[in-house]
């Protein structure tokens, strides 16, 4: 059953603001950690809260508010970490560095691995 005529428009919003947070969510993967992008998801349930907070005046629980607390420190933490120790997440940050360079400038990223001395020969030997 379709909504009512004049509620068709939320639809639409939500649609639009589910695809803009997708294509975030795939911006951040590609351009940072993958792990800081994931943990820095979990902020939307805080950032959910202040919003019912702005929008609707709905003061939260203190439970959910100490809990929303401990996502943001345990965020704010993990990028300390992360600025401290550079990008110490990743497994080959000199790959990471030239795709990430190749996405911003809109070219082509290189290839993974192009310089591996693995051809079929040896990866048979290996197998084998």
């Amino acid at each position: 059953m379709l909504p009512p005529a004049d509620k068709v428009y939320l639809f639409f919003i939500c649609l639009v603001v589910d695809a803009i947070f997708n294509i975030l969510l795939l911006l951040a993967i590609a351009l940072s950690n993958p792990t800081l992008a994931s943990v820095g998801q979990s902020l939307a349930l805080p950032a959910s809260m202040v919003a019912d907070l702005i929008l609707h005046h709905f003061l939260m629980p203190w439970p959910a508010l100490i809990g929303a607390g401990c996502v943001f420190c345990g965020f704010c933490g993990f990028v300390y970490e992360e600025l401290r120790h550079g990008n110490s997440h990743s497994s080959n940050p000199e790959v990471t560095t030239e795709d990430r360079r190749a996405l911003l400038n809109g070219e082509e990223s290189p290839e993974p691995y192009a310089e591996s001395s693995l051809d079929s020969d040896n990866l048979n030997n290996v197998v084998a």
